[in-house]
């Protein structure tokens, strides 16, 4: 998987599953404005995405490291964002 990001502009350049999560928090990005993900070329989603505690808590769970925590994510299912 290749995804690069410029502000607040996600461009997924190759994928090869089905499914894809990209964490997102407020130092990566600011999220109190529109998020913007490209698919290969083509824009899939623009939008706010919610900061939820339990992907707080899962990333503290999973990472144990203050620097690897996440507060949002996008859920990229074959091309499609299907949870923000």
């Amino acid at each position: 998987m290749v995804v690069s990001r410029t502000g607040n502009v996600l461009n997924v350049e190759k994928n090869y599953s089905d499914t894809l999560i990209i964490r997102l928090n407020d130092k990566m990005m600011d999220l109190d404005k529109p998020v913007t993900v490209r698919y290969l070329g083509r824009e899939i989603y623009k939008g706010k995405v919610q900061r939820l505690r339990q992907v707080i808590e899962r990333t503290i769970q999973e990472r144990k490291d203050r620097d690897l925590i996440f507060s949002s994510e996008l859920v990229i299912v074959k091309g499609r964002v299907i949870k923000s």
